[in-house]
Order: structure tokens, then C-alpha cells, then sequence
């Protein structure tokens, strides 16, 4: 969690790896005060996207990875 504070972005896409813990590491990441005081974060620009769709490398999963994203940086879709 402490090399978040360097790579500094306007926008987070933040991919969720099914598991038993999943809940209890966002609850510990959103309460943080590194995670608190991203830009992205201050700004409500973090975006959590749909793992297996955005793992995908065949030709129709990148054509939706493309579109969800132009819609969540064109703010014409919230999370």
C-alpha cells in the first residue's frame, strides 16, 4: 500500500480479486490515510472494474475495456 503514494494518478481503475479477505482489504484501504489523500481518491475518480472482463486479451473484451473506460473518464457513467 505504500508505493501508492508514488505512482500519483488522476484516475484509479481498481481491479478485486475474488477472496475471503477481499472485504476486510478495501475496508483497510478506503479507511487509510495514504489511500485518503490520492488525488484520484479526493477527486472521486476511482473506478472499481469487473475482473474478468478486464483481464481479457481477445479482440471483443479490449473493444468493452475501451468503452468502459472512455464512459468512466467521460464521467457519462459513475461507479
Amino acid at each position: 500500500m505504500k508505493l501508492l503514494s508514488e505512482h500519483a494518478a488522476d484516475h484509479i481503475f481498481l481491479m478485486v480479486f475474488p477472496g475471503e479477505d477481499v472485504a476486510q482489504y478495501l475496508q483497510e484501504l478506503e479507511n487509510s490515510s495514504l489511500w485518503k489523500n490520492l488525488s484520484a481518491v479526493k477527486n472521486k475518480h476511482v473506478y472499481v472494474v469487473d475482473m474478468d472482463r478486464w483481464l481479457g486479451y481477445d479482440p471483443i473484451l479490449i473493444e468493452k475495456q475501451l468503452d468502459e473506460a472512455v464512459a468512466y473518464l467521460s464521467e457519462s457513467k459513475k461507479p
